[in-house]
């Protein structure tokens, strides 16, 4: 592998501003087996069926759904799905796409306050969470 920006690794802590929720794209893939988890959880917790959720908040999306674009309906003063969350949100900002280059790091991080800042994560950490990203 190519010598990367983040060899020495990067510093990350989630700020809980939800600027990554709320911002331009806000769009929000899962997989099918991250479907699943997110219509079980809701059904549970919220009594949101299965069905309204594909019908009434989502868009189908190759083989699964994607929330609708803009405002991730699933933040209300934080993630209200935190605990079934898809790999999407469990790996930002440690995706490939932002791992790049330093200047794609760097202009993601002008709206996220988390990067460069707080817990150090290690070159073997991104690593390993960014082979997880699908993005």
């Amino acid at each position: 592998m190519a010598k990367q920006y983040w060899q020495n690794g990067l510093h990350f802590e989630c700020q809980r501003c939800g600027k990554c929720c709320c911002g331009e794209t806000g769009i929000v893939y899962f997989s099918p087996e991250e479907f699943d988890a997110l219509a079980q959880h809701l059904e549970k917790h919220k009594g949101i069926s299965r069905e309204t959720l594909q019908h009434d908040f989502m868009t189908p999306c190759d083989d699964s759904y994607s929330t609708r674009e803009g405002h991730c309906i699933f933040f209300e003063n934080g993630c209200t799905v935190y605990e079934v969350r898809p790999s999407q949100c469990r790996t930002f900002p440690f995706w490939r796409s932002i791992l790049l280059d330093k200047n794609a790091w760097q202009n993601v991080a002008k709206t996220c306050c988390g990067m460069n800042n707080g817990k150090f994560w290690s070159a073997e950490e991104i690593r390993a969470i960014a082979a997880k990203s699908r993005l």
